[in-house]
């Protein structure tokens, strides 16, 4: 340790006083900063400035009349340039044909953006039988430069993405505006469905009120009837007229009966009828997934947005089955229990319950393959097979349970009704034959009165469900006839009530994305701060082993020294000189640039830690090989460059920088210092300083044990160079 430090000492006492050596000292302590400094400065923020990339564009977009198919004139080119006026990321330049395509060829603009004559036309001509896809010409200079066109392609990107959404939202509003045409449009035409369907509300609003003083009859005619069994029962002497009365009684309930299954065919007329859209509905999905079926070459995201409007159709359908299902409901809770028809009716619902939970997963499954066909970005041959089958089983049973509803539970509703016809016919029969048995009569009234309290309880409960509907249905009518034709068309097509431009904007752009940044930096330059700073430390050791000697020299001050104490003593030097390099670049970094850093003061450790492993690593390969040494630090500084992910991400570099990317030293000290400048994550900054530190041992393993051996090889390569007195 003596010898080491007599080394340091007799460096020190040569450099004092001698200025010329002082100076040259400075200039290898401020060289590589100035070298960090000015690269950091020139990436400080090269994407907010891109306004200055001149993109020429040319609208040569006619407009289109569209009055037949849709409301009024549209000239998407108009709206492009419009929106591109407002956008100041890329510096925008409108000119005509000639003048753009001549800018582009002689380098006055990097991209021409050209937008055809009949861009707005093939835009609606989705609307027609020949739908065309429209196109956006786009031209690039990549001569120009290499990074301009990666910058103007993500421009045009953006310029793409705004233009479907703009279709979208064209697309959607002018559905929407078809479907709140108004009454006057619709009488011009000869239709009349507003009046058609008032009057179908009022129908159905009379027959429920019929129907609920049907039932309130009925009950009241259960408590007669209740009245006379208990009449009869105390009163056997006037039994003659007691059964007269009792039977003209269950007349009433006959007749009323009678009403109650009238109104329940309607009913179950209604319920036909959603089972009829239902199907209709379906058949149409299968229309639209056959349009995606057979045009292989339609736009993917198109595609894609079809399929998710599928899926909102599959979840409409799940939505209209709850109707039959809460009507069929209500007839099955008033049957008699355990009765074979309500059996039925309840089997049958819960079918429909269980096809409305297949029409929603269905359409999680039509947004789940939308979803892997944008991931894949291509339409696989078993996304179509898997969906067709999915649309030809849905339409088997629908029809299927169409079909068992007019075939199977309309007859049982029937029977029912029959039935009870039929058993109010015994009952009279059984009245007008009990004269025969009257000692026997006090157990059958008895009998009777409870089956007639359980009949009046269930005919109640059905009589308030009734009211119930027959009140919502009767505050709609009163709603529609207080107001216009037209306010009468906009309020039953209420998922329009917000206005067409509305849902177009919504259908344009249906998801917003909140993005939440981890480890935030401010600015491109204080995120490639680290790959410069490093970069910068081992530009100064390569530095150091060209400007001063790296082999000690002895003299009668030293004396008799070994190797290993030549080589420590000297690279003492070398260390202090490499701290201030570290300090210069990292002081600079965070006082004179201005860089954001989250720990100030683990970035200029970790800055003091890396000097020391890099100028020992370059220090001891140019003592252990000499020249060779210094030309072996010049290519691990070319490969670290570009290997080392300090630019673009390592997964984006040849497999053959992959193989040995977590080799290289500039790979743990870049992230070691990307720690303090975003943030520390867990114990990322010691783990990367830790990995850096294992080249300490590697190089003292040339620097000790393979340096003997090749000090005569050096001395015998240094003298052949010597000889050429050129080198």
């Amino acid at each position: 340790m003596k010898n080491i430090m007599r080394v340091f000492i007799r460096d020190l006492k040569n450099l004092n006083g001698n200025i010329t050596a002082i100076i040259v000292i400075i200039g290898i302590c401020v060289i590589p900063a100035l070298y960090a400094w000015f690269n950091i400065a020139a990436n400080w923020d090269p994407y907010g400035n891109t306004a200055g990339i001149k993109v020429a564009v040319a609208n040569m977009d006619k407009g289109y009349d569209a009055t037949e198919l849709m409301p009024g004139r549209i000239n998407i080119g108009d709206e492009i340039v419009s929106s591109l006026k407002d956008n100041d990321q890329i510096g925008w330049t409108f000119l005509d044909y000639d003048a753009a395509m001549e800018g582009v060829k002689r380098g006055d603009y990097y991209a021409a953006v050209i937008i055809p004559e009949d861009f707005s036309e093939k835009i609606a001509s989705f609307l027609t039988d020949n739908i065309e896809s429209p196109t956006i010409q786009y031209y690039v200079n990549e001569k120009k430069n290499a990074i301009a066109p990666k910058i103007t392609d993500t421009g045009i990107n953006a310029l793409a993405s705004e233009v479907n959404s703009k279709f979208i939202s064209i697309a959607t509003e002018t559905i929407a505006s078809v479907l709140s045409v108004s009454a006057s449009e619709l009488n011009d035409m000869g239709l009349t469905p507003i009046d058609d369907l008032m009057g179908s509300l009022k129908d159905t609003r009379d027959s429920l009120s019929i129907l609920s003083s049907s039932l309130s009859t009925l009950v009241s005619t259960s408590d007669s009837i209740v009245c006379v069994l208990d009449s009869l029962s105390a009163s056997l002497p006037d039994l003659d007229n007691s059964l007269n009365n009792g039977a003209h009684t269950i007349g009433d309930v006959e007749n009323a009966l009678i009403n109650t299954k009238n109104l329940t065919v309607q009913l179950l007329d209604m319920t036909d009828s959603v089972f009829g859209v239902l199907e209709d509905t379906s058949g149409l999905l299968g229309d639209i997934f056959d349009t995606i079926d057979s045009s292989s070459d339609m736009d993917l995201q198109f595609v894609i947005e079809r399929l998710y409007h599928m899926a909102d159709v599959e979840d409409s359908l799940a939505s209209m089955l709850e109707q039959p299902i809460e009507i069929l409901s209500q007839l099955a809770a008033n049957m008699p229990e355990n009765s074979p028809s309500r059996d039925a009716l309840n089997n049958f619902i819960s079918q429909l319950s269980d096809l409305s939970y297949r029409l929603s997963g269905n359409g999680e499954r039509l947004r789940s393959v939308a979803a892997d066909i944008s991931a894949a970005g291509d339409i696989a041959q078993n996304h179509i097979a898997d969906i067709s089958s999915m649309l030809s089983s849905q339409n088997s049973q629908l029809g299927s349970i169409r079909s068992q509803f007019n075939g199977t539970v309309r007859p049982l509703m029937d029977v029912s009704f029959n039935d009870l016809m039929l058993t109010l016919d015994d009952l009279n029969y059984f009245l007008n034959g009990i004269s025969d048995s009257v000692g026997q009569l006090d157990k059958v009234f008895d009998s009777a009165a409870a089956a007639m309290n359980a009949v009046k309880a269930s005919l109640e409960s059905s009589r308030q469900t009734v009211e119930k509907i027959c009140d919502k249905l009767t505050a709609v009518v009163d709603k529609l006839d207080g107001v216009t034709a037209d306010e009468q068309i906009q309020a039953l097509v209420e998922i329009l009530k917000n206005d067409p431009e509305l849902v177009g904007d919504f259908m344009s752009s249906p998801v917003k994305i909140e993005t939440t940044t981890l480890f935030p930096i401010k600015n491109y330059g204080s995120a490639m701060s680290p790959f410069y700073s490093v970069l910068a430390i081992w530009v100064g050791a390569i530095v150091m082993v060209a400007m001063l000697k790296v082999r000690v020299y002895p003299d009668k001050e030293l004396g008799n020294i070994r190797p290993y104490q030549a080589y420590f003593g000297r690279y003492i030097i070398f260390m202090i000189i490499g701290l201030l390099q570290a300090t210069f670049i990292a002081l600079g970094d965070l006082y004179y640039l201005g860089i954001q850093c989250q720990a100030p003061f683990l970035f200029l450790l970790a800055s003091w830690v890396i000097s020391i492993v890099f100028t020992f690593f370059v220090y001891t390969m140019t003592v252990s090989f000499s020249d060779i040494g210094k030309a072996i630090s010049v290519i691990l500084l070319v490969i670290q460059i570009a290997g080392a992910g300090g630019t673009f991400p390592v997964e984006v570099l040849p497999g053959f920088f992959q193989s040995f990317y977590s080799f290289l030293p500039f790979t743990y000290a870049i992230d070691a210092l990307r720690s303090t400048v975003a943030g520390i994550y867990a114990g990322d900054y010691v783990l990367n300083l830790l990995h850096l530190l294992v080249y300490i041992p590697v190089a003292l393993v040339f620097g000790l044990i393979l340096r003997k051996p090749l000090i005569k090889l050096n001395e015998f390569f240094e003298s052949r160079l010597e000889e050429t007195k050129l080198m």
